[in-house]
């Protein structure tokens, strides 16, 4: 058990690193270099996207302090392995599908959100970049999940897959409801 526990915090770690890997692949080598700074264009982008990234003191932590932020993607990546430990066992076993859904879970849930509420509510971010960070961080969730999928050894739970079979094997008719009148008349044991 402390084997395991110790197994999801290394998957967790790992995962942040090829997070942040990716991060700095997408976001600058990407961004900055391929596609010549269009995050920070001011012909296409917000210029409170502008201002904030490059004047607004203080600056990010990600510019100033990005260890910061390496901690903090460690500790919720390492969270996001514990969930899928847990989850997991629901799920298909084979590896494609376990790391879709997990890459899913993690881009829908903290990046897309946070995409929404910061750079498209609060800055004003257009559309078509919001859309290319969003394709930034999908790379960086699905590269996170192949690390927490392929270090989490998939832990077979007979008892849920036999009781989810007879859940679908199922073929009582829905229990109809009954008004409240006539609640009781058809039993046998029911007394007037």
């Amino acid at each position: 058990m402390v084997q395991g526990f110790w197994r999801t915090v290394w998957s967790g770690v790992l995962a942040s690193l090829a997070f942040a890997i990716l991060s700095v692949v997408t976001f600058s080598a990407v961004a900055d270099v391929v596609l010549s700074g269009i995050l920070s264009d001011p012909a296409v982008q917000s210029p409170k996207v502008i201002a904030v990234l490059e004047t607004l003191e203080p600056l990010p932590r990600m510019r100033t302090a990005p260890y910061i932020i390496f901690a903090g993607w460690t500790g919720f990546l390492i969270g996001w392995a514990f969930l899928f430990k847990h989850i997991s066992v629901l799920w298909p076993p084979g590896y494609w599908a376990r790391l879709w859904r997990l890459a899913l879970l993690i881009w829908f849930f903290s990046l897309s959100f946070f995409e929404f509420m910061a750079p498209y509510n609060l800055l004003a971010e257009p559309l078509p970049l919001l859309a290319l960070e969003l394709l930034f961080w999908a790379i960086c969730a699905l590269g996170a999940s192949a690390v927490i999928v392929a270090m989490t050894p998939r832990q077979p739970r007979p008892e849920l897959a036999s009781a989810f079979q007879r859940t679908l094997a199922s073929t009582d008719p829905p229990i109809p409801t009954a008004d409240a009148s006539k609640q009781g008349e058809d039993d046998p044991g029911h007394r007037a």
